[in-house]
């Protein structure tokens, strides 16, 4: 993925997370009231960083 919110950086998507769709009552969890975030870690291993889901998109 190329992250544009930080000068194009490429990662590889991990997660994006909260994810609203996860929200099971009969678990008893809730999801955080909060925007969801793209997790991404670099292509060659590293630190993972987040941005925002719609600042990043596909690689070509």
């Amino acid at each position: 993925m190329i992250d544009h919110a930080h000068d194009d950086r490429i990662g590889i998507l991990r997660a994006i997370a909260p994810d609203a769709k996860a929200n099971t009552p009969s678990l008893n969890i809730g999801i955080p009231d909060t925007p969801p975030v793209a997790w991404l870690v670099p292509e060659t291993g590293g630190l993972e960083w987040t941005t925002d889901p719609d600042a990043i998109e596909a690689a070509k």
